[in-house]
């Protein structure tokens, strides 16, 4: 159904006077894979997708979530209750850091990136460094959401994926698919519905 009204919209656009060049996604690519393979332009027009970002950040408790219930199941318990642990406010927290990371870097890649792994590195070395009795120096001292060193060796590679080029580089224009920060809210806003029919 998404596919056939997608295609409906793009066809529909031509006699409108205009192309849509963007579709922006929630991960599944489903409608823009039939969209390219469509060429509803034509082959000289290429259709770019973007995620919404609020998705991308999603994922990041998704996947915190899904690795602490699979690591339990080996014996490794990475979430509960405690200072370190995995806890739910803790997943919490770090999803707003890598969404914060992806809003406040939207033009640049690398930044996006580095800032990805530089929440990682705030919470996990925290911890690290008030055992050995240093006092981390950009730091706050009461820091609520830090991670144990164990916890932080498990989930660093879950920030090296959602930290990959390949999936960041479609957030670079930071768009959503929420109403009141949508791209079509920003065109609609310019191009009243009423103008355009």
């Amino acid at each position: 159904m998404e596919v056939a009204a997608a295609k409906m919209l793009w066809d529909r656009s031509l006699d409108r006077g205009f192309r849509y060049t963007t579709m922006v996604s929630d991960g599944d690519s489903r409608t823009f894979k039939r969209l390219t393979e469509m060429k509803v332009y034509g082959d000289d027009v290429k259709i770019t997708k973007e995620e919404c970002i609020n998705h991308v950040a999603k994922r990041m408790g998704t996947a915190l979530r899904k690795l602490a219930t699979q690591t339990k199941k080996t014996g490794v318990t990475l979430g509960g209750h405690g200072d370190g642990k995995l806890t739910k406010g803790t997943i919490k927290q770090l999803t707003i850091y890598y969404n914060n990371a992806i809003r406040a870097n939207h033009d640049n890649l690398d930044g996006m990136v580095n800032a990805v792994m530089a929440s990682f590195y705030h919470v996990s070395f925290f911890q690290k460094a008030l055992a050995v009795g240093k006092q981390p120096g950009d730091h706050k001292t009461n820091m609520t959401h830090r991670l144990s060193p164990e916890v932080a060796a498990h989930i660093k590679d879950v920030y090296v994926r959602l930290s990959d080029h390949d999936l960041l580089s479609h957030c670079l224009r930071s768009v959503t698919q929420n109403p009141n920060e949508s791209l079509h809210a920003k065109i609609w806003a310019k191009c009243p519905p009423r103008l355009a029919s």
